[in-house]
């Protein structure tokens, strides 16, 4: 072989090493910080990335000094391995790394009630469009709606200290003459319920839902958490996690039998496999829920997410976002509240 011919393909070579090495070197790290309980042990898993890597090879964290690990950008998750899925709402974390953030800090110093996982600030994509939105408040949801049982102990307690002590500020401006009412104990048909099963409340206005959020405060929240129903968008974020999924467990419709398509609902704690990314359950599927947000200019509708048992098909989607008025009180739609720390 001529020398000529001989450095020539050592120059390719060289040039494509290069390459290779600069693209390699071009994918933007984002430092990322959990600030952790002291008894917790965590670490980052991939759960999708952004844009695949030129060479093929799926992303990893690296790990850094103490809880702090570099990412490039992707969807991720905080996870802890000494926890079962469900333990206290701590299992898993997930967020999200752009090419345009530099440090993430995800601060899990707290104990969140029995029941709840927390849903950290930040940025994540919506369907079908990927379009970004974000959270700017730290909560914790609930894993599960509110039952029958639960809903009916905040109605005796009306009954025994007047509809009036937990209305929300809306439900006075809006009926001066007189508060609308709650519904009955009855309405929540317990004696359907088999025993030990948790079915989820019903038949439950949006007045209903914001008086029990305020009862729930002064019984449970000891001064440390302020519950309420969730925003559109925090409700959005909780049901599909960051990476713009169409339902809570993936792209693809559940199997028929976990739906219980048009048989009526089932119990709060069942389905796990139907969870969302932070381990909330039936965010689809079970009944449609409350959020906080006014549908219209006047406020009298409100809105309600997700789809029900009722549902399939266009229907039974995450994105799936329709009016109704306050005081409806309708068979297929309950709630499930979030808290936030008091201030």
């Amino acid at each position: 072989m001529r020398w000529d011919h001989i450095l020539l393909t050592l120059c390719l070579l060289l040039a494509a090493a290069l390459v290779w090495a600069w693209r390699r070197g071009a994918v933007h790290a984002v430092e990322v910080e959990v600030l952790l309980p002291d008894s917790l042990e965590a670490s980052v898993e991939l759960v999708a990335e952004l844009s695949r890597p030129t060479d093929g090879t799926p992303p990893v964290a690296d790990k850094r000094a103490g809880s702090a690990w570099e990412v490039p950008p992707g969807h991720w998750r905080v996870v802890f391995p000494g926890l079962a899925r469900g333990d206290v709402g701590l299992s898993t974390v997930p967020f999200l790394a752009l090419p345009d953030d530099d440090r993430l800090t995800i601060d899990l110093r707290f104990a969140p009630p029995d029941g709840f996982a927390p849903v950290p600030p930040g940025r994540y994509l919506r369907w079908p469009d990927g379009e970004g939105s974000q959270t700017d408040t730290l909560i914790v949801a609930a894993r599960r709606e509110v039952s029958r049982r639960e809903f009916a102990t905040f109605l005796q307690a009306v009954e025994k200290n007047g509809r009036d002590r937990w209305a929300s500020d809306e439900e006075r401006a809006s009926f001066p003459d007189g508060l609308v009412g709650y519904g009955t104990v009855e309405d929540q048909q317990l004696d359907r319920q088999r025993p030990g099963e948790e079915l989820p409340a019903s038949r439950v206005s949006w007045y209903a839902a914001k008086a029990y959020c305020r009862w729930l405060t002064e019984t449970a929240g000891h001064g440390a958490w302020s519950y309420r129903l969730p925003t559109a968008i925090e409700w959005d974020k909780m049901a599909r996690g960051t990476d713009a999924r169409r339902h809570p467990w993936g792209d693809t419709i559940a199997p028929v039998p976990l739906l219980n398509l048009g048989l009526g609902p089932v119990a709060v704690d069942s389905h796990l496999e139907l969870a969302s990314p932070y381990g909330l359950l039936h965010m689809e599927t079970n009944v449609s829920e409350w959020v906080e947000d006014a549908f219209d200019a006047s406020g009298v509708r409100r809105v309600v997410k997700g789809g029900s048992w009722s549902q399939y098909g266009d229907a039974l989607r995450t994105e799936a976002r329709v009016g109704s008025p306050a005081t409806r009180r309708s068979p297929v739609v309950g709630f499930r509240v979030v808290a936030e720390p008091s201030r």
